[in-house]
């Protein structure tokens, strides 16, 4: 029984001592590992970690300040919308500087296929000063605020290997205008803006949608569908 206790005893200790050591591995050296062991005082699961994944957990934020605003041929065109101390920009950067939302506009655009500006658009249009803002009677104003936007998301989009595809995304459906009302939607995901910039990826890859898809089936196999028509006109004769 002694032995039986001692050998727990120095299990316990062995596995203490390797996941101390494992914790003074930096998370930086971990992530070129082809492992990513857990280090938590329960467990030592290794889970395999794809070159994919380790790709888009890595991919650095990519943050914007004013004067990369103004540097931009569009943006400069905003200075306007930028020098405007009762316009909400300085919010706007500070929305999308967040790698998260980052994160978010790729994976609208991978996974949903729709603009990166529908996967974040209910969260920016929640914010106090920009709903506060879009909500007042100034037409060219908040057109070129949300002018400003689009620009500032597609200097996101390319800075993280995306480029303007040529399409737009439609964001809502525009309610019919009343006097002294800010225009606004009455249907779809955004209540502010109408359309938006769709991206894709600089180096191709991006999955296929549903069309294309059905398009390439359809494509690759023109002899078996001319074969079936075949073969119902043999057997109706």
């Amino acid at each position: 029984m002694s032995e039986y206790i001692l050998f727990v005893f120095e299990s316990i200790q062995r596995e203490s001592r390797d996941i101390a050591v494992s914790r003074l591995v930096p998370l930086s050296e971990r992530s070129k590992c082809r492992y990513n062991i857990c280090t938590c005082d329960l467990c030592r699961f290794q889970r395999l970690k794809s070159a994919r994944n380790a790709k888009v957990q890595t991919m650095p934020r990519a943050r914007l300040t004013r004067v990369d605003f103004l540097e931009d041929p569009q943006g400069r065109t905003f200075a306007d919308v930028v020098n405007d101390q009762e316009q909400p920009f300085d919010v706007v950067l500070e929305f999308f500087n967040e790698s998260d939302r980052q994160r978010r506009m790729e994976e609208s655009e991978l996974h949903h296929d729709r603009s990166p500006l529908a996967g974040v658009v209910r969260e920016l249009e929640a914010q106090p000063e920009i709903d506060r803002f879009l909500a007042g009677i100034h037409a060219r104003r908040n057109t070129r605020f949300r002018q400003a936007i689009g620009v500032l998301v597609r200097m996101i989009m390319e800075r993280r290997g995306w480029r303007k595809s040529g399409r737009k995304g439609s964001l809502g459906v525009r309610a019919s205008e009343i006097a002294r009302r800010p225009a606004h939607n009455c249907g779809g995901l955004a209540f502010w803006f109408v359309r938006t910039e769709r991206y894709e990826p600089i180096d191709g890859k991006k999955y296929l949608t549903v069309r294309d898809r059905c398009q390439e089936l359809e494509s690759g196999s023109p002899e078996t569908s001319r074969g079936t028509k075949r073969v119902g006109r043999s057997r109706q004769a």
